[in-house]
This record gives structure tokens, sequence and C-alpha cells, in this order.
């Protein structure tokens, strides 16, 4: 008896070591590190990144709690950005729960506004290459369409452009002055990647633009404001020529994140600083890098526009794509197409070649996805046809660099070639190809 209590006191006492051992190492570990359980669950679960798309819902009440507008349902055949777009927006009586009118689809943002009144609501909805306005008139139970860029471009006067391949517009309300008269935000792509931008007022009574205002009108009229602007602009422009001719990455990097961390912070690294002044020599001899004001797109732009110049194999030369500058407290941060779009330009134009060789016309068709909708597998398959026709195979067809942004296929040097490029324009590219069948 006295031997088996032994053996029982000692199991007891091994397994109260173990239990004071998981104690003190548990103590131990939350000392090292206090934060450590809060950091945890701050990183979330492995699986978060591949998250199933959300799609997000707006309504808006008029004023009088007569009307409801509101996006409802959700597209789950496409997703852009972590997000499904609506499948609809629709005007609702909130008495009676009926609806007055809708539309279809209802795109990845929406934004609504009422007039004072309740009669009138403008609807905002945003693809990725493009924002619509259009007014609703919940009494008459109708839809009013805006003046579109044609309308704008006639209040614009002389100098205004479309980019046919990319204008990237956004109109967008922004208040309504009484109730009948809608302030709205525009802009739009114009030729040579220049953008556009004002304000307009319409009148929805009227059916009329009562005024439009272009960007430059905001701008001081004070010479000596404009005389400082001008040298801070100069002074920007400086850093940047100075790190692109020294071939430092390091420092182009550090120039974009200090003056416009919001562009490039979490992207924008030394090895992108890299590629992108490699891109830069293609068209300007490093050592002999300048600038020059853009005299012909600066009423285009709300702040100072520059151009790279210098030498390209003893030959003058500019980079036409446009640098615009943009305040940022007392700074100024650098808005260019090469930082953001010409280091993958390549890449994204090897894959298109290479889905063309491949005669892949489904995966050719998700690729060349038009703002949010889908390029039939027809149209792609066509593509693929009009190489072949072309070319007479698509086998050995080479990519060939011809300017920024711009690409020449071919199969044999000095024979055929077509031509082909790439537009951009908020954070998406696109491919631009003449053999493309109409959508």
């Amino acid at each position: 008896m006295g031997a088996r209590i032994g053996r029982k006191d000692a199991i007891i006492a091994i397994l109260l070591a173990v239990i004071i051992g998981l104690i003190v190492w548990s103590a131990v570990r939350s000392a090292d590190s206090p934060d450590r359980d809060k950091n945890d669950a701050a990183a979330g679960p492995a699986t978060e990144a591949n998250a199933e798309p959300v799609v997000e819902l707006v309504s808006q009440p008029s004023p009088d709690g007569s009307f409801i507008i509101e996006s409802y349902g959700q597209n789950t055949n496409i997703a852009a950005g972590g997000s499904y777009p609506a499948e609809g927006i629709r005007l609702r009586d909130a008495h009676s729960d009926a609806t007055i009118w809708s539309m279809e689809p209802g795109y990845y943002k929406q934004e609504f506004k009422w007039s004072p009144d309740s009669r009138y609501v403008s609807v905002y909805y945003e693809a990725r290459e493009h924002g619509e306005t259009i007014i609703v008139d919940a009494q008459e139970k109708k839809e009013i369409a805006l003046p579109g860029l044609d309308a704008i471009r006639a209040y614009w006067g002389e100098g205004a452009t479309i980019n046919e391949s990319r204008p990237d517009p956004y109109i967008q309300a922004k208040e309504w002055l009484g109730n009948t008269e809608l302030r709205l935000k525009f802009q739009w792509s114009g030729d040579n990647d220049t953008r556009f931008e004002g304000e307009y007022t319409y009148d929805a009574a009227a059916g009329t633009i009562v005024d439009l205002a272009k960007a430059s009108d905001y701008s001081s009229s004070n010479p000596s404001a404009s005389e400082s602007m001008k040298s801070g602009a100069d002074e920007a422009m400086d850093k940047l020529a100075e790190a692109i001719n020294n071939s430092d990455a390091a420092a182009l990097q550090k120039l974009l994140l200090a003056t416009d961390p919001e562009s490039y912070n979490g992207w924008f690294s030394v090895e992108f600083a890299q590629e992108a002044i490699e891109k830069i020599e293609r068209e300007l001899d490093l050592g002999t890098i300048g600038y020059k004001e853009d005299v012909e797109n600066a009423d285009r732009w709300a702040g100072p526009v520059y151009q790279l110049t210098g030498k390209k194999d003893g030959a003058e030369a500019t980079v036409r794509e446009p640098i615009v500058l943009s305040k940022a407290g007392e700074q100024y941060g650098y808005k260019w197409a090469y930082f953001r779009y010409l280091v993958y330009a390549d890449d994204y134009m090897a894959k298109y070649l290479k889905l063309i060789q491949a005669g892949d016309a489904k995966k050719l068709a998700a690729f060349l996805v038009e703002d949010d909708l889908g390029v039939p597998e027809e149209v792609a398959s066509k593509l693929i046809k009009m190489y072949r026709l072309y070319f007479g195979s698509t086998d050995g067809l080479k990519l060939e660099y011809a300017g920024p942004f711009l690409y020449r296929i071919y199969q044999e040097k000095g024979r055929e070639s077509h031509a082909v490029s790439i537009r951009y324009g908020d954070g998406l590219m696109g491919i631009s190809d003449a053999f493309m069948p109409s959508l």
C-alpha cells in the first residue's frame, strides 16, 4: 500500500511541476512581448489577403422623407480593388416602397445629393475609367441627362481636345446651389495626356449650363504669389533632374516618398526607381537632362507643368509626357506617367503578345477587360485571327520598343510590322490595337 501511494505522489508531483513550468513560461513570454497578443490580432488571419470581394451599397433619403435613392445587389461576375459592383441603382417611394426609377448596372461607387426641395437627386456612379452624373426628377419620375464632353468642350473654347482612346471623363456633383441649380466638377484627358479640369453649374429646370470655370481660373492672380510658385516648382524640378542625371535610385525614391507619400508610399521601391531611370535613359542621355515649362499644356492643368529635355546620341530631345507638380504643404509632388506606369509597360505588352501567340482567346479576353466590362471571347478570337492573317502566323512574333508606351510587333526585321500602344490613367493600363474589333 505504501509503495502504491508513493508512486501516486510522484506522478502528482510531476504533473504539478509541469503545470508550474507552463505558468512560468507563459509569464516570461508575456513579459518579453507585452503587445504580442495585440500584434497577432492586428495581423489577422493569413487568409485575409484572399478575402472575398465586397460590395459597398449607399442609401440616401430625401430631405422631406418621401423618397429613398439607393444602390442594391451585387454583380459577382467581375471585381476590382477588392470590390464587386452594385447590381443597380433605384429610387423608391418611402411610403409605398414602389420603385419610381432604376438603372443597371450600379457600378463600384455611387454618390447621391438631393435638392433642398426633394424634387431632384443627383446620381453619381463611377467605374474604373470614368465617372458620370445624371439627375433624377422624383416628381416627374424621369431621368435628366447632363451635358457630355462635347458640350463642355464648346464652353471651354479653343484648345480643348479629347484623347479618343482613353478620355477618362469624370463629372461629379458637388452641391446644390438652390432647388434647381447643381454645381459639378469635371475632368478629362486630352491629346498628349493633358488633363482638363474645372466646374460648371447646371440648371435642372431649364436644362442648360449656367456657367463654366476652368481650373486655371481658380489660381492666384497675385504676381508675387505666382513668382513664388514658379521658384518653388523650378527647385522641385532641379532636385528631380539631379537624381535622374546621377542615376541615384535611392535619392529618387526618397524624393518621391518625401514629397508625395500618398501616391508612392508602399510600392515605389529603390528597384522601381532604378527601373524608371533606365526607362528615361531610353529617351535622354543621363548627365544631359534638364527641363522646360510645358507652355502648350500649362493652362490645362491645375499645377505647374514641365517636360524633361536633354540630348540623345548627340541630338536635342524632349520627353513629351508632361510632369505635373502638385502642391502638398510646402512641397511639390510629381505626377508623371514614367513613375507610375512605364515601369510596367514592357512586361504588360509582353504578356499581351504571349497570349496572342498562344491563341488563348479566353485568357486574352480576360486580359483585355475594358472599363469593368469583360471583352467577349469572340472578340479576342477575332483579334488573334487578325494577327494570323496579317503575319501569316503568330509564331516567332517579337516586340520592339518604339517610344514611350509604343511598341512594334514583327516577325523579321525589315518586313511587316504592326504598331501597338499602351494607354494609361487612374492606376490602370490598357491596350490600343487597330486590330481589335469594335465592341
